[in-house]
């Protein structure tokens, strides 16, 4: 399913927000000296808090002009480029951190942008990939549970955590560690789901649409809601040295940037990747 977002840059501006765990785990490393790109970065809301909080220089790349055009129009000091993941068009080595958040499933050709994302990382960067799992999009509320449809939909979308684990190793990154991240707030507004700004609402059937304002509880729902999403993260050493070891799924583990000597404690994860 090919998603028109030169359409729903509007309804995307209007509605979406950042996950204010993604961000804490995304910027927890960084300072001003850093440089971090968004691939994918629609209407700017994650690169925008991005520079807010932190401060560095900061890079949102889209190849939509119409989401770019929205980011342009925020007031923050935030670079705007218009690109594709698997062209960059950016310099080598130049970059403390890409990421993308909910937005790998729209790569024509992941194995091409993670090469392009470790081409233009520097010497112990990171590149994390936020996105969903079987799991999450089995149980996410309330997508999988007011709208059903949205499950097989959204599986025949996303690549599993398995293949993008392989796809970054084969671009050069270690074994990457994985974290899953919750945020639980008030369900008060059924509009972004009646405007489908979630580009799952737009494959399911147009029968579908008259009953969503009753079946979130009509114009003003309430209710629970929970996002839980997973976070795949790959530190590149471009002199290929590298130390691995396996601890204990629940043991915590340090996983940063060697070089600006800074570190970020992720629980769960499975790997352990220190580059000297």
């Amino acid at each position: 399913m090919k998603t028109d977002y030169e359409a729903l840059a509007a309804r995307y501006a209007k509605h979406r927000r950042v996950h204010p765990e993604v961000l804490a785990c995304l910027s927890a490393p960084l300072n001003q000296a850093a440089r971090v790109l968004e691939v994918g970065c629609g209407t700017g809301n994650y690169i925008c808090a991005m520079r807010e909080l932190v401060g560095c220089d900061c890079v949102g790349l889209d190849p939509s002009a119409a989401m770019l055009e929205k980011l342009r129009g925020r007031a923050c000091k935030v670079q705007s480029v218009q690109g594709s993941a698997e062209q960059l068009g950016l310099p080598d080595q130049s970059f403390d951190l890409v990421f993308s958040v909910d937005a790998v499933h729209h790569f024509v050709d992941r194995r091409a942008a993670f090469d392009e994302a470790f081409r233009v990382l520097r010497r112990g960067g990171r590149l994390c990939t936020v996105t969903d799992s079987e799991w999450v999009i089995r149980h996410r509320v309330p997508l999988a549970l007011y709208f059903p449809e949205t499950v097989d939909v959204e599986l025949g979308r996303y690549p599993s955590i398995d293949a993008l684990s392989s796809e970054m190793q084969k671009a050069g990154f270690g074994p990457p560690t994985q974290q899953m991240v919750e945020h639980s707030y008030d369900l008060t507004d059924a509009s972004p789901y009646r405007d489908r700004v979630f580009s799952s609402l737009l494959g399911i059937t147009e029968e579908s649409v008259p009953t969503w304002p009753e079946e979130i509880g009509g114009g003003s729902p309430s209710g629970a809601a929970a996002l839980r999403v997973p976070i795949l993260l790959g530190v590149g050493d471009k002199a290929g040295r590298v130390t691995r070891r396996v601890p204990s799924v629940a043991e915590p583990v340090a996983v940063g940037n060697p070089a600006a000597g800074t570190s970020c404690r992720i629980e769960g994860s499975t790997r352990r990747r220190a580059c000297s």
